[in-house]
């Protein structure tokens, strides 16, 4: 029976939304330690901001390393890793050091989670299940990991191993010091996000022993759509399921789009009032592609002005942005006469698009 549940928040100080609403963890917590007996000590792990990254630039171009690894599964995830996605990356290598200090113990344990992860009521039961576990069988945990038919033996976990080899997310995860120390000591350069390196760890060290409950304890709410993304220039809602049906049609030909429009809004009237950025990108861009350029106009800006306004990744890289300008390029009629005097590039009109409240 464990004692000590060790907490490691990844968080971002800009991120003040994420950062109240995480408070509902913190306090779901807080009455599981007064049931359970246990002490909670948390931290939160808020150095290596962007912007600090971005000052050192130029030492860490010196650590990034895009060369292949010859495996597709990893290869094809490969992409150019901005500053906040470094930031990432090295808020879980500090979490990694401080946590590889100590001894392994059957007495406690250490939680890595990030601000974007959710505890839903009907999962606490599962985390109450998760802490009165024997936790000598493993050495890295996935707290946000499920399987449609979980296997009927009496085994406490479920092998990875068996069932993936890339981990569809990283919200939460517990973690032995051992291993901590171990993919710290292996993480000295930079080739993939987090989520593909900590799957790249995995899969470089066989031996070590990773699991994940039954049942799902967290889930990611960037890939819910309650979170815009805070690094990534595309994001995907994968356990979205509305979400994953509409990007079905996004290539489909125009008139395939058309005869399932009505389905198409049905879905995204039941996503609607998440007010979810991504989920109006999405929207934005099938309006688009059947020619509706005045809807999509709309929706896109409201989708950039949500972006902004839930402190989502949003600069010159950002997708929804190209693809706002992408639309407005298309809509100008009169671009061959005033070529001459245009004022300003497409990277300047990203700008002051992320500029202008």
């Amino acid at each position: 029976m464990i004692d000590t549940l060790n907490i490691l928040v990844i968080h971002a100080k800009k991120l003040t939304i994420r950062a109240e609403k995480f408070k509902n963890i913190l306090h779901t917590l807080d009455n599981i330690s007064k049931k359970k007996k246990i002490t909670i000590k948390t931290q939160f792990i808020s150095q290596f901001e962007p912007e600090q990254i971005d000052k050192n630039i130029g030492e860490y171009n010196k650590l990034v390393s895009y060369d292949p690894i010859h495996d597709p599964d990893f290869d094809n995830q490969r992409f150019m890793l901005n500053s906040a996605i470094l930031s990432n990356i090295e808020k879980h290598k500090e979490a990694w050091k401080s946590i590889s200090k100590l001894n392994d113990s059957n007495k406690s344990l250490y939680l890595i989670i990030e601000d974007d992860a959710l505890l839903f009521p009907e999962c606490v039961d599962n985390l109450l299940d998760v802490l009165n576990l024997d936790h000598s069988k493993w050495d890295f945990l996935s707290l946000g990991l499920s399987v449609p038919n979980p296997p009927s033996d009496s085994a406490d976990f479920i092998n990875f191993r068996n069932y993936l080899k890339i981990l569809p997310s990283k919200e939460a995860y517990l973690i032995k010091p051992s291993t901590a120390r171990l993919f710290y000591e292996q993480s000295s350069k930079f080739k993939f996000t987090l989520r593909i390196h900590l799957s790249y760890l995995i899969k470089q060290n066989p031996d070590v022993k990773v699991f994940f409950p039954k049942k799902r304890v967290f889930i990611d709410g960037s890939k819910l759509g309650i979170f815009p993304s805070s690094i990534h220039p595309t994001n995907i809602l994968i356990f979205n399921s509305e979400f994953i049906q509409m990007h079905s049609y996004i290539k489909k030909t125009p008139d395939e789009i058309k005869e399932n429009f009505n389905k198409i809004d049905s879905l995204y009237n039941i996503v609607k009032n998440v007010h979810s950025p991504d989920a109006m990108h999405l929207y934005g861009l099938l309006l688009l592609k059947v020619g509706r350029v005045k809807d999509a106009e709309k929706v896109l800006n409201d989708a950039i002005f949500e972006m902004k306004k839930q402190q989502g990744y949003l600069n010159n890289q950002s997708e929804i942005l190209t693809n706002l300008v992408d639309l407005y390029k298309h809509t100008q009629t009169d671009i061959d006469t005033n070529i001459k005097d245009a004022k300003y590039s497409v990277h300047t009109l990203k700008s002051l698009l992320v500029e202008d409240d």
